[in-house]
């Protein structure tokens, strides 16, 4: 293998094809068809025309549909009663009404509140003839007690009624809130 010097160029001389020889012929096929490229006289093919479908915009009120299901309920909820029970005779208001303080929403039938009225007046005094009836009782113990005529059961007993009869003086009065108010 020689070096040869032409006008200033180092060419390298080989024997037989060696490892620069394909790529010489590579390059020299690329560059040729570069060339072959440039040529003016060439007819060039365009591409066909993409067809396009032209529309006017316009404003339109748009309002999606949408079907769902489920169950509505109130954000807020309250359950109401009345302090005493009885039947419902008048009704001032509907569901869904709203409602201020102090505004009349039913009336009950008071005949029901009137016989709870009767039933404990009759209770009260009831209560009351049995704590007159114990006080009579024990005082009249107590008495012979005293003077030694009685057995200390029987006053015992006499003053256990005494102390029965007060406190149910007070109950019928308190199951009733019409007599507790007047």
């Amino acid at each position: 293998m020689g070096l040869k010097v032409w006008e200033g160029w180092v060419i390298r001389q080989s024997r037989g094809i060696g490892r620069s020889t394909p790529v010489a012929v590579s390059a020299a096929a690329v560059l040729l068809a570069l060339l072959a490229g440039c040529n003016e006289n060439t007819p060039q093919v365009q591409a066909p025309l993409p067809r396009v479908d032209v529309v006017t915009a316009e404003v339109i009120d748009f309002a999606p549909r949408a079907t769902l299901t489920g169950t509505i309920a109130a954000q807020s909820h309250s359950d109401l009663s009345f302090r005493i029970s009885g039947k419902i005779i008048e009704r001032n208001i509907d569901v869904g009404d709203h409602v201020t303080a102090d505004q009349v929403l039913a009336r009950l039938d008071p005949r029901t509140q009137e016989t709870d009225v009767e039933s404990a007046k009759a209770g009260v005094t009831s209560a009351q003839a049995q704590l007159k009836q114990a006080t009579l009782t024990y005082d009249r113990q107590k008495s012979l007690l005293d003077s030694g005529f009685t057995t200390r059961n029987s006053f015992d007993q006499a003053d256990q009624s005494l102390r029965t009869a007060k406190p149910r003086l007070i109950r019928p009065t308190l199951n009733s809130p019409r007599l507790r108010t007047n």
